[in-house]
């Protein structure tokens, strides 16, 4: 875990610059993300230095102890606003208590996930211990929640796949994060903006250069002079019009 800590700080540039090409996120934002990766690694490799069972007494001629295992194979289906982040957050407790990670990244902004199994596997994981898999949710997403041999899903994503994936994979509890609805504006850019600050015209793909609020530029995210990047696919530009009029 530790190996995969440095591998991420080695590569740090090549991690941030996928997250930027197909997120659409400015430096200062996807450097922060990838960096807390490196950080979620190390945190879960200290974790286990105390995660141990326990010995019970229950008598001289009784030996009584708890031992934790892993449950086998982990799914961790990641959303394309924090792909990268997500992904180690998720999969950095699950590979520390010792099981293997299928990672499902959306389909929309897979490009950093990809390069992340490089990364991890060239430190040292096993190969077959940290998987990628790519495609949308109907081809890959839905089959890999019913394998009988996933045990456990990390999900984050909207409420309407949380139930379908709860449907397909009733065999355990889901935890279901709603995803943030306006994610598309807030995550390029500064948190608290209002929505009805922003020009709609403005976020639409195409018309990149224009101004959104005074002093707040969209466009190329790996250009520095810009604040905020583009949206990553058309149908959040035809979302992002129609919550503003």
């Amino acid at each position: 875990l530790h190996r995969c800590a440095d591998a991420i700080d080695e590569h740090l540039a090549e991690l941030v610059d996928a997250e930027q090409v197909s997120t659409g996120k400015i430096h200062s934002q996807a450097l922060i993300e990838v960096e807390m990766c490196a950080a979620y690694f190390r945190y879960y490799a200290g974790i286990l230095r105390a995660h141990h069972g326990r010995t019970i007494d229950q008598g001289g001629h009784t030996h009584t102890y708890t031992r934790y295992e892993p449950y086998g194979v982990v799914a961790v289906i990641t959303p394309w606003n924090f792909p990268v982040n997500q992904a180690c957050r998720a999969g950095a407790p699950a590979l520390a208590a010792g099981n293997a990670v299928v990672l499902k990244p959306s389909e929309f902004t897979s490009l950093g996930s990809l390069l992340l199994g490089r990364v991890l596997t060239a430190a040292g994981l096993p190969d077959g211990l940290f998987n990628v898999v790519t495609g949308t949710g109907a081809a890959v997403g839905s089959p890999l929640a019913a394998h009988p041999l996933v045990r456990r899903i990390a999900f984050t994503g909207s409420v309407d796949t949380g139930r379908h994936l709860a449907a397909l994979a009733d065999r355990y509890r889901f935890v279901v994060i709603e995803d943030d609805p306006y994610g598309a504006l807030r995550f390029t850019g500064p948190p608290l903006t209002p929505l009805s600050d922003l020009t709609p015209m403005a976020v639409r793909l195409g018309t990149a250069s224009k101004t959104l609020a005074p002093g707040l530029r969209v466009g190329w995210a790996l250009v520095p002079a810009w604040l905020r990047g583009p949206v990553v696919r058309a149908k959040q530009s035809v979302d992002l019009h129609t919550s503003t009029l």
